[in-house]
């Protein structure tokens, strides 16, 4: 059976660490493909985020467009409330009934993953990916109680790049280099100084 990975996020904005992760993910898993899939707003996040939808879109094409298994995948941008994974869980499930479907999450995603919209029905659709990453939680017990729960452990090293420190880079005017896709750091640069 066809195997077809979910990567979702608010990529705000998209760095290399993502790229890592979900090259590394897309690899030990076997995948065809990964769907990127950025939010539009994401129920976990209070503040409104950095960057605007289009920015934060045009971004994900750039720094995927020479990255050969990896698609942008937009829905989440249109549909109106909440970014809630089981929704689009569902959506490409049913697009796709021939496919195994994949989640990739961070590992530091993991001691509140018990706490996200449908989580029961969601481990029903998906079998979780784990990446490393730096300050990660625990799997709550809660989570390891539904049935349905599949996780497998991406190996790798735990990556400290995130979009805080890419932000905070670039309102200090430090280099974005090794940090982000060279194409993704000349429109952010392009945005700051247009």
């Amino acid at each position: 059976m066809a195997r077809l990975g979910i990567f979702g996020g608010s990529f705000n904005p998209v760095h290399n660490g993502h790229l890592v992760m979900a090259q590394e993910a897309r690899e030990f898993a076997g995948l065809d493909r990964m769907l990127w899939i950025p939010a539009q707003h994401p129920p976990h996040k209070k503040e409104p985020l950095a960057l605007s939808v289009s920015l934060r879109r045009e971004l994900l094409g750039l720094a995927l467009a020479d990255f050969p298994g990896h698609e942008l995948d937009c829905r989440e941008l249109t549909r109106p409330g909440p970014s809630f994974s089981v929704i689009t869980a569902r959506e490409v499930q049913r697009e796709h009934p021939d496919k195994s479907l994949y989640f990739l999450i961070g590992e530091d995603s993991l001691a509140d993953l018990h706490r996200w919209h449908a989580i029961e029905e969601l481990c029903g659709l998906v079998e979780f990916l784990v990446a490393p990453r730096r300050g990660a939680g625990e799997v709550a017990s809660d989570l390891l109680a539904i049935p349905n729960f599949r996780v497998r452990r991406v190996p790798g090293t735990p990556i400290s790049i995130s979009a805080t420190l890419v932000r905070s880079r670039m309102r200090a005017g430090k280099s974005l280099r090794g940090y982000v896709p060279l194409p993704v750091e000349q429109r952010l640069r392009a945005d700051t100084h247009g």
